[in-house]
């Protein structure tokens, strides 16, 4: 079965879908009877920081981390590490790369926040789109209400390298890699996995920076082929967005406005011509170090721990 799924992308398909509805469903179910077993309020999920942060972590790892291991466990022979690319394979010079990529599709992410604010539709549905980013920017107050440097750091955690973690092993890990092998094309693979990320964070306002991001991150695994890359480029990424509602928190400016303000930054469209071309500039370099890290440790070995021949 697994020769036979390694080699078949719509079975992988199949197989994904499966899994991760499967998952998406025993979480609902388990929420409901504890929920009733407990007595609680659906509110109850929200009623503090502490317990909102733990619900979105136990909640990433359901229904991505942990169908993301099962699907590499069946795929690929037992070894789901060895499937999601977690790999000690890494440089210096491409870690660098991830950070700088990542400033420079801000600028780009911007400058799309501003076209997508633009872009026209239907007064009905610009009152819904606004609903739904109103009570996300809501959650997100509760979720990361910090008071203190303690809650940041705690925050920085649950918030900002968990969810990037373990949305990096669901979309680049799996689909990302599925998508690649069913239409034989990277860039539309990569491209299809971008719109779905963007897609389930429900955002209409937040699509084309989040597409953006997506396919960013899709040409640092599709290169780099080190999911750890992805992670800390995506943690990175969270990081700022976090660090800005920290500083909006500290200063008792924390309003569901100004959340949406820190959170959608927009750029003039010559900001972020130049934010796409850096962006361009910096991933041909990265695409050129993780070639010469390829060469020069093939199997996998720690480039830290070894010296160059």
């Amino acid at each position: 079965m697994r020769q036979t799924l390694r080699n078949n992308y719509l079975a992988q398909l199949g197989l994904l879908l499966f899994i991760f509805g499967t998952s998406a469903i025993v979480l609902a179910l388990l929420i409901q009877v504890l929920m009733s077993a407990l007595h609680l309020s659906p509110d109850a999920l929200t009623s503090s920081p502490g317990i909102a942060r733990l619900s979105q972590c136990i909640g990433a790892f359901l229904t991505m981390g942990l169908p993301s291991l099962v699907f590499g466990y069946i795929v690929n022979n037992h070894k789901p590490a060895q499937y999601l690319r977690f790999t000690r394979r890494i440089s210096g010079k491409q870690v660098f790369l991830v950070i700088v990529i990542v400033f420079a599709a801000v600028l780009l992410g911007g400058a799309l926040a501003r076209v997508n604010q633009q872009l026209p539709v239907p007064a009905n549905w610009a009152q819904a789109f606004k609903k739904l980013e109103d009570n996300y920017n809501k959650d997100i107050m509760v979720i990361a209400g910090m008071r203190n440097i303690q809650d940041y750091i705690v925050s920085l955690l649950l918030l900002a390298f968990l969810p990037a973690m373990m949305e990096e092993m669901l979309f680049r890990g799996c689909v990302q890699q599925v998508a690649v092998g069913l239409v034989r094309k990277p860039w539309l693979g990569i491209l299809i996995t971008g719109v779905l990320f963007s897609a389930i964070h429900i955002s209409f306002y937040g699509f084309l920076p989040r597409l953006m991001l997506g396919m960013v991150l899709g040409y640092l695994y599709y290169y780099g082929n080190n999911i750890w890359l992805n992670i800390w480029a995506h943690f990175f990424n969270n990081a700022m967005a976090l660090t800005s509602v920290y500083s909006l928190s500290r200063s008792g400016k924390l309003t569901p406005d100004s959340v949406n303000d820190s959170m959608n930054d927009t750029f003039p469209l010559y900001i972020g011509l130049l934010g796409l071309m850096v962006t361009v500039s910096l991933l041909i370099r990265f695409k050129t170090e993780s070639e010469r890290v390829a060469q020069l440790y093939p199997n996998d070995q720690e480039p830290f721990n070894h010296t160059n021949p």
